[in-house]
């Protein structure tokens, strides 16, 4: 089973070899299914606290009353009771039946790929725990992804031994909590809400990867003098001062400024990069359930999720935008081409950032990220090629709450995209004042044909001669004045 059974709010049958929700909660389930009188807030929270994991410490039932009770118009508190909520408890009902589709179905495409010249490792590809320092990839329809998600809003999943695993929390009772004191909380459950009420009135039919992607501590990246004896051409770099990672276009790979822990304070107080853009795409929320923590080695790939929000703001100012039709084509498998680059930086590195262990770490883990490892069918739906991405869309990452130097992070992710064989780099500066003289360093390095050695080298000396130099001289300004 995969280590299933520690996931899941099913019992494992073993006569039947199936899972099957224990008779008091398939019978609660199927009340709330058919119409029970859960017609408020504060209805659904005791629902829920009676439906709950045992070991749910739940506390949130003034925030659910709350938001459902006084954050919504009465035509959209109606739609959710009325259609919404009971379509919920059928999704959540019908767990059992999803996931032995999905065992059917991924069993059919991984016989497919071990028939292929595939070198890695993708079996089996159906659901369970992705441990750390174990390469793999599950599979799944975006029915069963709803199917998770219905399960975490009531609350179903069994928290015990989800430390234990290094796994995040799941269950979506402490997005309720503060609910009255941060504004920003109501509009990131509004984009939940918004979800529900899309896939319960439509299910859409695609299909979602997760991938835990590992790149190995004898790669030869990984070696201390690799970079710098690396002789090979920069990719292309194009600096945006406006718009959004998430509005690139499926031909750019996107970059989540993850958490270790996938998805970071998404279902808490978080709204940052991260959380915003699992909540405009909450099937990436998904992968919480089964990602353990990210090591300095691994990276998570998501391909295949839909978004449905729109928004504005950031962080305090957040807000919900209203619906979003996501038209991206989809591959072969079914997954929508958007891929997702969960990878984190180093928390608060501090002066320790500008050595060269920590470049290494992050050139690392920022290569393991765009490095493509997956060789299953990619042939975009309605042509006659191999679908290929143009680029890679990042911006500040591991700055801002990680406190790292922008302009540090911003020539690491450079260097790693081109040793990966990226074509363009496309890199969103949201206006940062620290970036201001990105455009500048990016122009020098062109004009001056460095490669990837010759910039690697140049952070490396910058590192060793930091405790010298003012504070205010950060590597754009101190490349170009050493140049001069």
């Amino acid at each position: 089973m995969g280590g299933r059974e520690k996931l899941l709010p099913l019992k494992w049958e073993p006569a039947e070899a199936a899972f099957k929700w224990s008779t008091g909660l398939r019978r609660a389930l199927h009340r709330l299914s058919q119409g029970a009188a859960v017609r408020t807030g504060l209805a659904l929270a005791d629902f829920i606290s009676q439906v709950a994991d045992q070991d749910t410490d739940f506390q949130s039932a003034d925030g659910v009353a709350f938001y459902f009770d006084g954050c919504l118009e009465p035509q959209e508190k109606a739609l959710f009771f009325d259609k919404t909520l009971p379509r919920m408890a059928d999704l959540a009902l019908r767990l059992p039946e999803l996931l032995a589709e999905q065992s059917e179905q991924t069993r059919s495409m991984a016989g497919e790929l071990k028939d292929s010249d595939d070198e890695r490792v993708l079996l089996p590809l159906s659901l369970r725990i992705l441990c750390s320092q174990q390469p793999g990839l599950i599979l799944m329809s975006q029915e069963l992804a709803a199917s998770l998600l219905s399960c975490a809003f009531l609350c179903l999943f069994p928290v015990a031994r989800r430390d234990e695993h290094q796994l995040p929390a799941i269950n979506m009772d402490t997005m309720f909590e503060a609910l009255r004191l941060r504004p920003s909380q109501a509009q990131k459950v509004h984009c939940l809400v918004n979800y529900f009420n899309r896939v319960c009135e439509f299910m859409p039919e695609g299909t979602i990867s997760y991938e835990r992607k590992v790149l190995s501590r004898g790669d030869k990246v990984m070696q201390p003098g690799f970079w710098g004896r690396n002789h090979g051409g920069l990719c292309s770099f194009e600096v945006v001062e406006d718009g959004k990672i998430e509005d690139v276009g499926w031909e750019y790979a996107q970059v989540d400024f993850a958490n270790k822990f996938l998805g970071g304070g998404v279902l808490r107080l978080g709204c940052l990069q991260e959380e915003i853009r699992f909540m405009l795409s909450p099937e990436l929320i998904v992968g919480m359930l089964f990602l353990p923590a990210m090591a300095e080695n691994e990276v998570i790939e998501i391909i295949g999720s839909e978004r449905f929000s729109n928004y504005s703001g950031y962080g305090g100012s957040f807000r919900y935008a209203g619906n979003f039709v996501d038209s991206t084509s989809k591959d072969s498998w079914g997954r929508r081409c958007t891929k997702i680059i969960a990878m984190d930086a180093v928390e608060w590195p501090g002066e320790s950032q500008f050595q060269e262990k920590l470049l290494l770490r992050e050139v690392c883990k920022a290569y393991c990220g765009f490095l493509s490892t997956e060789k299953v069918p990619s042939i975009c739906e309605g042509a006659e090629k191999r679908r290929e991405y143009e680029g890679i869309a990042t911006g500040n990452w591991g700055c801002g709450a990680f406190g790292g130097d922008l302009s540090i992070k911003s020539m690491l992710q450079w260097i790693a995209a081109s040793e990966a064989g990226w074509s363009t780099v496309k890199y969103y500066t949201f206006r940062d004042k620290k970036a201001e003289r990105l455009h500048e360093a990016v122009r020098h390095i062109v004009e001056n044909k460095y490669d990837m050695g010759q910039l690697w080298s140049a952070l490396v000396s910058y590192g060793k001669l930091r405790g010298s130099l003012d504070k205010s001289c950060d590597f754009f300004s101190w490349l170009v004045k050493t140049s001069l």
